[in-house]
């Protein structure tokens, strides 16, 4: 059995697990013979160290490619990857849901096989608070904004400005990520927008419906970790 040695001053010896020692005892379960498209060898968290992922392991009789669709919540969020033709086939799979029953569509010729792979909560150990002196204790914390109107990408080109303008039946907030700035126009505000300088700038602006409140919207964004500021851009 692999390990290592922990020596305390008083010479007090113990042998600790080696997550290699885990892991070579889950090789024996990697195994592709008599798994087919069909049934296929499907192992979650395959190397005990990162339980939302999978290995989906199968043959075929000739070389083919393969491909996989992992099927997300919404469409923005499912992703495919192709693989080489090959007989034996070792399928990884990333980006699973933590407590979901997640869908995988693979894609063999003219064959389609969908496997669901039901992955548990995440363990609270690998929840991390930055903030809290590496202590493992925290929550996750989610920061809404509802009826969300529009989102657009700004490419604002050098010396030009946005006139100002008074935002009656919305608010809008510029963000301007390579600063890390937002800069918030709640609803019966006015804003303009001057860059005076001689680059381009590249911004995300937000609007919405929704009755909030300056320091509502302030506050959401610096969840976000954007500082904030009311009114005016100006480059």
């Amino acid at each position: 059995m692999l390990g290592y040695l922990v020596v305390s001053a008083n010479t007090e010896v113990k042998i600790e697990d080696n997550i290699i020692d885990r892991q070579n005892e889950q090789i024996e379960y990697l195994k592709s013979y008599g798994y087919t498209l069909d049934n296929p060898n499907v192992i979650l968290n395959p190397y005990d160290i990162s339980p939302l992922t999978a290995l989906i392991i199968f043959e075929t009789n000739d070389a083919v490619p393969v491909s996989i669709t992992v099927v997300g919540k919404n469409s923005d969020s499912s992703y495919t990857k192709h693989f080489e033709k090959s007989k034996v086939h070792y399928i990884p799979v990333y980006g699973l849901y933590a407590d979901y029953n997640n869908k995988i569509i693979i894609k063999c010729q003219n064959t389609e096989k969908v496997v669901e792979i039901k992955t548990e909560k995440l363990p609270k150990d690998m929840l991390i608070d930055l903030n809290n002196n590496g202590k493992r204790d925290c929550e996750v914390k989610k920061t809404v904004l509802e009826d969300i109107e529009e989102v657009q990408c700004l490419e604002v080109g050098p010396n030009l400005i946005i006139r100002t303008h008074k935002h009656i039946e919305e608010w809008e907030v510029w963000i301007w990520p390579s600063r890390g700035q937002a800069y918030i126009c709640p609803k019966g505000g006015q804003h303009a927008l001057l860059n005076t300088s001689n680059t381009k700038m590249n911004l995300i602006a937000i609007k919405g419906k929704k009755d909030y409140a300056y320091e509502e919207l302030a506050v959401a964004f610096r969840n976000l970790g954007f500082k904030v500021s009311k009114g005016d851009l100006q480059n």
